[in-house]
């Protein structure tokens, strides 16, 4: 009898300890903390909505990046965080509002003009609440007056925001900020941006055809992935590829290549050259290579590129890299000469904007306001005529270069 008893009671003791596990588990499970060794994402959602709901707008995201630094970015995680950026909004202002943050950044593009803030805020209509997370110093031009339609947010990769600033004539500025680390990427070029998968494709200003660009691809970090330069004005993004054109110019005529490669910068090829006289310009737009020649213009589409010669080449034709070293040489020429004469002695930098038909063109930057006297510069090429112009695009002297 006794060991019978013994036995029922050794049996209660293994169910009561089985009961309890059970039950700790079940407690563990309906709490949502873990999963595992793992944060529950679930729980971390509903302290995210909880801080929403407080208008903690930063910390409710720092909450969903908290998990992604733990546990990795995972289908669901992303989905998370769309989520929250379906109910907050990412906006840039020119009326930065209040900031008890310490998050400040200066742009560094520009070292002259008016510093002026903005602000990066999050905005989450459902509470009326507007949270400024940081902001930028900008140096505007001067009498320019700074609007919100001057900010063009281009896209995003989860709270990794890129947008670009208009800043006055021939200003501007490109960044790309992560709100949950608070980290300010400032582009060295950028006004036209495209967003290809994981790359973000940029250029630097073109304000003619024929005007000659640089073109950067980054990541999503902000990290320079490649860089070409001396690319003609006008790109195209086609079925995975970048097609875009070259020119090498001579005396009697423009030698001009286009070329096509993936948009990570590889399997770059040569795929047609065109030769037009030296009054000419060519640009890809769409589906076409579109070009005008002392006059006629002329097309072709990407899918039926060839070889076209309409001018003669001579054995002086300029590569563009020999174009390039002339057009540096005879700005810094300009500008010590300039520089060197009581009327010009403000001037400190000629800024380069545009090189078509043997004129170089370029910004004048003075220490000094000169009241809109001096704006702008026209190299000739062949002659080294130098004619300066006022904001109104008046020329108001001209000299040669020695």
């Amino acid at each position: 009898m006794a060991k019978r008893l013994g036995a029922w009671l050794i049996v209660l003791v293994l169910y009561l300890s089985l009961c309890l596990t059970g039950c700790g588990k079940e407690e563990s499970h309906a709490s949502g903390e873990k999963e595992g060794d793992r944060p529950s994402l679930s729980a971390v959602v509903r302290k995210k909505e909880r801080y929403l709901r407080n208008g903690e707008l930063s910390e409710a995201l720092a909450v969903l990046y908290g998990y992604v630094d733990e546990v990795g970015m995972t289908e669901e995680a992303e989905e998370a965080i769309a989520d929250y950026f379906e109910e907050v909004t990412f906006r840039v202002t020119v009326q930065p509002g209040d900031c008890d943050k310490t998050h400040c950044f200066t742009d560094t593009t520009y070292d002259d003009g008016v510093a002026r803030d903005i602000g990066l805020q999050l905005v989450y209509p459902e509470a009326d609440v507007t949270e400024t997370v940081a902001r930028v110093t900008i140096r505007y031009a001067e009498d320019w007056q700074p609007q919100d339609d001057d900010v063009d947010v281009v896209g995003h990769d989860g709270d990794r925001f890129l947008f670009y600033l208009y800043s006055g004539p021939g200003r501007s500025s490109s960044f790309l900020y992560t709100i949950h680390t608070n980290k300010l990427k400032i582009f060295e070029v950028g006004s036209e941006w495209e967003i290809v998968d994981d790359l973000i494709i940029g250029s630097s200003t073109a304000y003619a055809v024929g005007d000659e660009i640089s073109l950067h691809a980054y990541s999503w970090d902000g990290e320079l992935i490649y860089g070409k330069n001396a690319l003609l004005a006008g790109f195209v993004i086609k079925d995975g590829w970048l097609y875009y054109a070259r020119q090498e110019i001579g005396n009697t005529a423009t030698v001009y290549t286009v070329h096509k490669m993936k948009c990570d910068g590889s399997q770059d090829t040569k795929l047609c050259t065109v030769t037009l006289s030296s009054n000419s310009f060519l640009y890809v737009d769409e589906d076409m290579v579109e070009w005008w020649d002392d006059g006629k213009e002329g097309r072709m589409p990407l899918s039926k590129l060839h070889d076209v010669t309409q001018a003669k080449p001579t054995t002086t034709t300029q590569s563009w890299q020999e174009q390039n070293a002339q057009t540096d040489a005879l700005i810094a020429q300009t500008l010590a000469y300039m520089r060197a004469t009581d009327e010009y002695r403000y001037v400190y930098k000629l800024e380069f904007y545009s090189n078509m038909d043997g004129i170089i063109s370029c910004y004048i930057k003075e220490s000094v306001d000169s009241y809109g006297a001096h704006f702008g510069v026209d190299i000739n090429r062949k002659t080294k005529e130098v004619q300066v112009y006022n904001m109104s695009g008046r020329c108001n002297d001209s000299f040669y270069l020695p």
